[in-house]
């Protein structure tokens, strides 16, 4: 199956960036996968990588994420890919 991609940033309380990781990295989706995720410089604090196969299943990754408790998110911005598994090669 082909997927799409999305790149979400996110803003934590300071010092909260491995809890977060630790936290999503447990969490399993039907049609969609965390791929990456990794602490970040600058405005935003963490980098998460999505694979996902139709809107509906990032709805619900980007929802349930933001939606951990007690993980220090304050603020989030998620970039869609424009095109299924673009060939890179």
């Amino acid at each position: 199956m082909k997927y799409y991609k999305a790149y979400m940033l996110v803003k934590v309380k300071e010092g909260q960036e491995w809890d977060f990781i630790k936290k999503i990295r447990k969490e399993e989706f039907k049609d969609a996968k965390i791929e990456y995720a990794n602490p970040i410089y600058g405005t935003w604090d963490i980098l998460v990588e999505i694979s996902f196969d139709s809107l509906d299943s990032l709805d619900r990754v980007v929802t349930k994420l933001r939606k951990i408790e007690n993980s220090g998110i304050k603020d989030s911005l998620t970039y869609v890919g424009a095109c299924r598994d673009y060939p890179w090669e």
